[in-house]
């Protein structure tokens, strides 16, 4: 998803979800936002308040605090009142804890060639993006971008931007290599479900993968899923109940949430 940051300082967070989204649409099959205004206040020191994030710091954080989906907090306000507000919202820090990332490996920033040769196979092997530290190739001072891919014959990487649309080729362009000075790998944990009897190959893999991380379906035991049983009445009610609950509960944290989001947008 094509993010744009408006007048917010929120670059680091913009590009980090953008690239958390990308790997998440591969493991579950559909695409969801990601906040990216729960991780521009989240994932910072505890003593940061100022506007902007520290990429190093950001990048340690996300493999604590995690992110979480754009549909359980859809806030982006600049700080230090993007941290007052999800104070207000401890449950969000444990939600996001499902989303954490493995760690990060910080790329090669001496040697053009090494460097670049880096680049090239991190975003070969990997190919959801990396996160991109430019101090001289906006306007403005440093922004941070998501590396997508490379162009040898102008000597460039393509990217895509959190300015909009609107920004060149509908949010991407490219940059001169040496222009790029902090690179940062995001390592995914891959998302595995504990059951020895649902296979990757299995048709219902994704149904039941989705389910279970959302928290709506359960095994029969801690590795049993037992797919193939017929469901008794009492586990469609078990079942219809929790969806109940997570709906529930979904409507009443965003109601909370867009009663915040109207009084800091007035």
């Amino acid at each position: 998803t094509l993010k744009n940051q408006g007048d917010i300082c929120a670059c680091v967070a913009e590009t980090c979800v953008q690239i958390a989204e990308e790997w998440y649409k591969r493991q579950f099959g559909t695409q969801e936002e990601h906040s990216e205004g729960f991780f521009y206040g989240a994932n910072r020191n505890s003593n940061s308040n100022s506007s902007g994030m520290v990429p190093s710091s950001a990048m340690e954080l996300w493999t604590k605090n995690g992110s979480i989906p754009k549909k359980k907090f859809d806030i982006l306000i600049e700080m230090p009142d993007m941290k007052a507000i999800l104070e207000k919202y401890p449950e969000l820090y444990e939600e996001a804890k499902k989303y954490k990332l493995k760690g990060f490996t910080r790329l090669r920033t001496t040697g053009s060639s090494t460097k670049d040769m880096q680049i090239k196979d991190a975003l070969t092997k990997y190919q959801y993006g990396l996160v991109a530290i430019s101090p001289t190739g906006f306007t403005g001072g440093s922004h941070c971008i998501q590396l997508t891919g490379w162009n040898d014959k102008t000597n460039k990487y393509k990217f895509k931007n959190s300015w909009g649309k609107n920004y060149c080729d509908n949010g991407f362009s490219e940059i001169d290599k040496n222009k790029i000075e902090e690179v940062y790998l995001p390592l995914f944990e891959d998302v595995v479900l504990p059951f020895t009897d649902v296979k990757e190959t299995d048709w219902f893999y994704k149904s039941i993968k989705n389910m279970y991380f959302a928290g709506i379906a359960q095994g029969v035991s801690e590795t049993l899923f037992d797919p193939n049983a017929p469901l008794t009445r009492a586990q469609g009610f078990a079942l219809a109940d929790r969806i109940l609950k997570e709906v529930d509960d979904r409507f009443t944290t965003l109601s909370k949430i867009l009663q915040d989001k109207n009084e800091y947008s007035n």
